[in-house]
C-alpha cells in the first residue's frame, strides 16, 4: 500500500511539474516538440565534478548546444530506457550531453561508466555527482523531484535543451521522441 500511494505521489509531481513547465512556457518563433519553451530564459547555473573528477558547468559548455537530464545510474526501469532514448538523439545529432545524479547516495564513477558502456553511449558525456546538498538546488531549480526509498531513487525524468548561448530553450518529460528532440535541436541550431 506504501509503495502505491508514494508511486501516486510521485506520479502527481510530475504531472505537477508538466503544468508548470507549461505554465511557464513563453512560446517560441518556431513550433517544437517539446512539452515547454522559452526564448531568453538563461537555463540556471551549476558546476559539479563529472565521472572523471573534472569540474563542468553549463557556461563551460557555452558555445555549444547541450542536453541535459537527471538520471540514477542504478535504475532498473525508466532510467535505462531514457538512456537509450539519448543515444538515438545522439545519432542524429551530435551535442553534450550533462547528467546531474538522481542518486547521490548510489552514483559512482564505476556505476556510471558502466551505465553508459551498458546504454553504448559513445558521444560526447558528463554524470555530474556530488552530495546531496549539492544537487538539491539544482534538482530543485530544473524541477526534478527525487524521493529516496530503501533499494530505490524515485525522481522525475525531464530533458533540457540548453543553447549555444546558455538559455533555456525546450523541455521534455519522458518518455520523449528521440527523432522530435533531434529536429527540435537542429530548428534551435
Amino acid at each position: 500500500m506504501k509503495l502505491i500511494v508514494l508511486v501516486a505521489a510521485l506520479l502527481g509531481a510530475c504531472v505537477g511539474i508538466g503544468v508548470a513547465l507549461a505554465q511557464r512556457n513563453t512560446g517560441t518563433a518556431t513550433a517544437l516538440h517539446a512539452q515547454a519553451t522559452w526564448n531568453d530564459k538563461p537555463a540556471p547555473a551549476f558546476a559539479l565534478p563529472d565521472q572523471l573528477g573534472r569540474t563542468v558547468s553549463l557556461a563551460s559548455l557555452r558555445g555549444h548546444t547541450v542536453l541535459l537530464t537527471f538520471l540514477d545510474s542504478r535504475c532498473h526501469s525508466e532510467c535505462p530506457i531514457e538512456g537509450a532514448l539519448l543515444a538515438k538523439i545522439e545519432r542524429r545529432v551530435h551535442v553534450p550531453l550533462v547528467v546531474v545524479s538522481a542518486d547521490p547516495w548510489g552514483d559512482a564513477a564505476w556505476s556510471v561508466h558502466a551505465f553508459a558502456q551498458k546504454e553504448r553511449w559513445s558521444f560526447d558525456w558528463h554524470w555530474l555527482l556530488g552530495t546531496p546538498a549539492q544537487l538539491r538546488p539544482v534538482w530543485r531549480s530544473y524541477s526534478i523531484a527525487v524521493k529516496r526509498k530503501p533499494g530505490d531513487v524515485l525522481h522525475t525524468l525531464a530533458l533540457y535543451v540548453i543553447d549555444k548561448r546558455g538559455d533555456q530553450r525546450a523541455a521534455y518529460l519522458f518518455p520523449f521522441v528521440p527523432t522530435q528532440v533531434a529536429a527540435d535541436i537542429r530548428t534551435l541550431s
